[in-house]
């Protein structure tokens, strides 16, 4: 129910463009400037895109990526055909076993054989496939161990790639049809193959975050087909990559307070399978199949060796966003807060983990978490990176001012904090990375500054204590004008942040547009209440009727950007910037198209890098990197 109302937030967002322009004047509605108004507000944010998945009922690729590429496929095929004689390819099982002996290529050929006879229709309607799938992964593993070659060189060497590869494949296989009983990591099972009887223990490797029978099922990464990312983040390693998924229950309600609404958990884990047959035939086969998370294992040790494991970071993520617009859903939280205002806050994919630093990412304008999703993804795929930071998603209406954005995140984060780690002593609650894309910059520098009294001095001379307030107002107002920094933030990451604010901003067609945003009641209400209160003080009557949106919070004549530059960047915290000029190289005199040099440099910055491309910078492999070296560079700088 929850997931359809995510939805449903991003479907009417036209309709309520609609139900907008219907208030303005024919004349304004036929100029088209409301639509344009409405486009100035995309161009601050950036397009976006749906994450779709489905999953299969088997592996979708019979050969992961990265071991053999199709044309090695279709030579192996090739010479297959050539090598085995009619009679071998008809041969039982067990003849199969008795022909290949001990001779690797031989025991790889039956490998491949057994593993293409579970795919045939009547091997599945049979109920044999996961037997089959079984007894191929076991001969694969036998070529392996037979040819001699180290394990660390199995990926590379061209005596075992296509072993490796129908190891891999045939373990997924098996996996897609017992996932949920080997997900725990304690249930055994008997499993009957054409070999011969099987006994598969299952484990938890060592480094397993997570306590035996955790996860409810795992899914072989490559049974989940995902669009709406620019690349698949793989790794290729021995073994197949899977999720790990612990479902969303009610009964678990509280513990997933902080995941996506409507998901559950899910985790990039791989599994690696180790075979020990008896010398007496008549005794099962046994298997030892360890579950390993991949966040704190990139290897695993086989005869004395370190051996990468296979990996997929595209697929945990596309699952606990799925079938959600991007662009749909920021603009419907635009135009009416308050339709999402049960879903605003920071999201973790994976459970509070007191021992890797959080990066809490910051969307802009009209947007959500998933304009994150390529450099998230992407950064996993580095071991280091994968150990040591855990990302968090923002989600919030632009529509709101920021300095409400901001105390609504001020306050997700210390509640987080206090369920993860009551007592505050983690690395966890020491140390935090902030990255801010556009407003989500504005944000992360509000998080930051310590502001004292600058905000306040913006407006008046005079002391905020002489000011008329009623308590729960001045209450509500202290809060949001005399803000004490977030003491944890290391690092501040800014991508294609106005940090002087945006003149598109004050554009005749953004203003307009910022007619098209819905505020909460409650919220317009207190604004009236304070603006008229504050325009009495100052003797300012003109502010008896403001109004401040997230529009007008990135405006050169935004209060906040007088503030910043008299309170400073909480100490000890490192700030960079990556700023696009679209290809011109004009700097500093260039624009993102947007957000002006003038506005997104900063002269404090310890790095700046000028990326060519427009305001979406987020998109560019030059900011994919820039992010990735700052977070290792975190690590090796000695401040932590």
């Amino acid at each position: 129910m929850a997931q359809k109302r995510i939805r449903d937030l991003g479907k009417d967002f036209l309709q309520r463009c609609s139900a907008r322009m219907n208030q303005f004047s024919p004349k304004f509605r036929s100029t088209g400037l409301g639509a344009l108004g409405l486009a100035a507000s995309l161009l601050l944010a950036g397009c976006g895109s749906t994450i779709i998945t489905h999953i299969a009922s088997h592996p979708v690729r019979p050969i992961p990526q990265g071991i053999l590429s199709r044309v090695e496929i279709r030579e192996d095929a090739r010479k297959a055909t050539q090598q085995v004689s009619v009679e071998i390819a008809a041969a039982s099982p067990e003849e199969l076993v008795r022909w290949a002996g001990t001779n690797p290529n031989r025991l790889t050929q039956a490998a491949e054989i057994v593993l293409q006879r579970a795919e045939l229709r009547q091997t599945i309607k049979s109920g044999a496939r996961a037997g089959y799938a079984l007894a191929a992964c076991e001969l694969g593993w036998q070529s392996l161990i037979a040819s001699g070659v180290p394990s660390p060189r199995w990926l590379t060497d061209p005596s075992t790639k296509k072993s490796t590869a129908i190891y891999n494949t045939a373990l997924a296989m098996f996996i897609s049809e017992h996932g949920k009983a080997l997900a725990g990591g304690l249930e055994t099972l008997e499993i009957v193959t054409p070999l011969g009887p099987v006994t598969v223990i299952p484990r938890y490797a060592s480094g397993m975050r997570f306590p035996a029978g955790y996860f409810d099922d795992v899914i072989p990464a490559d049974n989940i087909r995902a669009t709406g990312f620019t690349t698949r983040a793989r790794v290729p390693g021995l073994g197949t990559p899977l999720v790990g998924v612990r479902d969303r229950t009610p009964a678990r309600s509280d513990e997933m307070k902080f995941q996506p609404p409507g998901r559950g958990v899910y985790v990039p884990l791989a599994a690696l399978a180790q075979f020990s047959r008896s010398k007496s035939q008549s005794k099962s086969t046994r298997l030892s199949l360890k579950l390993y998370d991949l966040d704190n294992s990139a290897t695993a040790r086989l005869q004395d060796h370190a051996v990468p494991l296979a990996g997929d970071f595209t697929a945990p993520m596309a699952l606990s966003f799925d079938d959600i617009n991007d662009l749909m859903i920021g603009i419907k939280v635009l135009l009416d807060a308050e339709a999402g205002k049960d879903y605003y806050g920071i999201y973790l994919t994976e459970p509070f983990d007191p021992n890797r630093i959080p990066v809490l990412l910051l969307h802009g304008l009209s947007s959500s978490p998933l304009v994150w999703r390529n450099i998230v993804t992407k950064a996993q795929l580095d071991p280091v990176i994968r150990k040591n930071y855990q990302f968090w998603f923002a989600f919030y209406s632009s529509g709101e001012p920021v300095l409400q954005t901001t105390a609504l995140l001020r306050n997700r984060l210390a509640a987080i904090r206090q369920a993860g780690d009551p007592k505050g002593t983690s690395l966890a609650s020491k140390e935090t990375i902030i990255v801010g894309y556009s407003m989500g910059g504005i944000l992360a520098r509000l998080l930051a500054t310590d502001i004292g009294t600058q905000y306040w001095a913006a407006f008046s001379s005079r002391s905020f204590d002489e000011m008329p307030l009623e308590p729960k107002d001045r209450q509500t107002v202290e809060e949001l004008i005399f803000w004490k920094p977030d003491n944890t933030i290391k690092q501040l990451i800014f991508l294609a942040t106005p940090h002087k604010g945006t003149r598109m901003a004050d554009a005749s067609f953004a203003q307009l547009g910022r007619k098209l945003v819905g505020l909460p009641g409650n919220l317009l209400k207190f604004q009236k209440r304070i603006f008229t209160v504050l325009g009495d003080f100052i003797g300012d009557p003109t502010l008896n009727s403001r109004l401040i949106t997230g529009i007008d919070s990135l405006s050169p004549k935004a209060v906040v950007y007088k503030a910043f530059t008299k309170a400073p960047i909480v100490s000890g915290a490192t700030t960079h910037s990556i700023i696009g000029d679209q290809g011109k190289g004009d700097t500093p005199e260039s624009s993102d198209g947007v957000v002006g040099y003038w506005s997104s440099h900063l002269d404090s910055a310890e790095s700046e890098i000028i990326v060519p491309t427009g305001h979406d910078v987020q998109t560019d492999p030059h900011s994919e990197a820039e992010i990735q070296r700052i977070l290792l560079d975190n690590l090796n700088s000695g401040r932590r």
